[in-house]
C-alpha cells in the first residue's frame, strides 16, 4: 500500500468511526489527499490485496470500480463518496486499518 494511506490514516479511523451523517459531511469537505487515499484503498481491494467479504461488497461494484478508476476525476469520485453515504467505506475501512496495523506490527517485529 502506498504511504498516501498510512498519511491519512486519522481520517480513515474517523470516518469508519462516524455516524452515517458525520461520514457524509467527512466526505463533502473532504480534499485532494483524503480522495487519492479512498481511491488507493479501492484500487488495492480491486486488487486484492486487502481481505475484504466480497459478498458484501458485490453490490457497490460498479462504484469501487469508478472510484478505483484513474480517468475519473477527483470531483466525480468525490461526488460518489458523498452519494454513497452508508454504502461500502464502513466495510472497507475497517479492513484497511486492520492491514495497516499488521504491516506496522511486522516493521516493529522485523527490527527487534
Amino acid at each position: 500500500m502506498k504511504k498516501s494511506i498510512k498519511r491519512s490514516l486519522d481520517f480513515l479511523l474517523l470516518l469508519s468511526k462516524s455516524t452515517p451523517k458525520q461520514r457524509h459531511m467527512l466526505l463533502q469537505n473532504a480534499d485532494k489527499s483524503q480522495i487519492v487515499t479512498l481511491s488507493e484503498i479501492c484500487l488495492n481491494v480491486l486488487a486484492g490485496n486487502v481481505p475484504v467479504n466480497v459478498k458484501k461488497l458485490r453490490r457497490y461494484k460498479n462504484c469501487i470500480r469508478k472510484v478505483a478508476c484513474r480517468k475519473v476525476s477527483l470531483k466525480a469520485k468525490k461526488k460518489l463518496l458523498v452519494q454513497q453515504s452508508g454504502g461500502f467505506l464502513p466495510l472497507l475501512i475497517p479492513a484497511v486499518v486492520s492491514a495497516l496495523a499488521g504491516m506496522a506490527g511486522r516493521a516493529i517485529g522485523n527490527r527487534i
